[in-house]
């Protein structure tokens, strides 16, 4: 009887100083201070590494139908867009967006060389706007450079008005992109212009390009829904 006791005294002593020595390890744990950011934990100077916490969000793919499915057509009236300072026209291409626009973001016009010599040029106007459909615009020459006629239009109308191109597209106006790593409608004007002559030095010819040109977006109509700046499970257009 007294083996018996002895052996469950032994037991419980053993069981009692386990017990001790997780509860003190546990202290020194929690009096052990979290490491400040860029201190390593040493033996003289110990520190535990805070917790990180990860964020994982997923967005939902698109189908081929979303994807493949035009923009609705607008159901509300074109807004207009003011310009900011019609007496002395606006240094960037959509500062005319609200006045506050000033990035080239809803827009991307490409001047392509017909015939420089004989003043033949055509100008691609694209949709790349988070907002929208675009309704109508005026495109500025450079200084030097007058455009004398309009041969030509395609998704849209375009006249002269004081020496600058004024169109409006047709329909509903060029379609948003789907995305705004994209474009969307596009507009081709063809017109000819003065000023922008290539020179003869006796030797070569130099082309001077059209520099200091730029577009106002005059019109346009938002759309009910949001643009993204990606398409979901499309990387490198592929």
């Amino acid at each position: 009887m007294r083996s018996r006791l002895a052996s469950g005294g032994a037991v419980a002593v053993v069981a009692f100083m386990c017990f001790a020595a997780v509860t003190a390890s546990a202290a020194v744990r929690s009096s052990v201070p979290v490491c400040k950011t860029g201190q390593a934990s040493t033996h003289a100077h110990p520190c535990t590494k805070a917790a990180s916490k990860s964020l994982t969000t997923t967005a939902p793919a698109a189908t081929s139908t979303q994807a493949n499915t035009p923009p609705p057509a607008p159901t509300s009236p074109p807004v207009p867009v003011s310009d900011p300072n019609p007496d002395t026209g606006v240094p960037n291409p959509d500062t005319a967006d609200q006045g506050v626009r000033v990035c080239g973001c809803d827009a991307d016009t490409i001047l392509h060389y017909i015939n420089p010599m004989a003043g033949q040029y055509e100008l691609l106007i694209y949709n790349t706007s988070g907002i929208g459909w675009i309704n109508s615009v005026n495109w500025l020459p450079p200084a030097g450079m007058t455009v004398t006629a309009i041969t030509g239009s395609s998704g849209g109308s375009c006249t002269l008005d004081a020496g600058d191109i004024s169109c409006t597209a047709s329909g509903s106006g060029l379609a948003p992109p789907r995305c705004t790593c994209e474009t969307g409608g596009v507009m081709t004007v063809s017109f000819t212009a003065t000023g922008d002559a290539p020179t003869f030095n006796g030797s070569w010819w130099t082309y001077y390009g059209v520099v200091g040109s730029y577009m106002q977006i005059t019109s346009m109509t938002p759309v009910p829904y949001h643009i993204p700046s990606f398409i979901p499970g499309k990387t490198n257009g592929v």
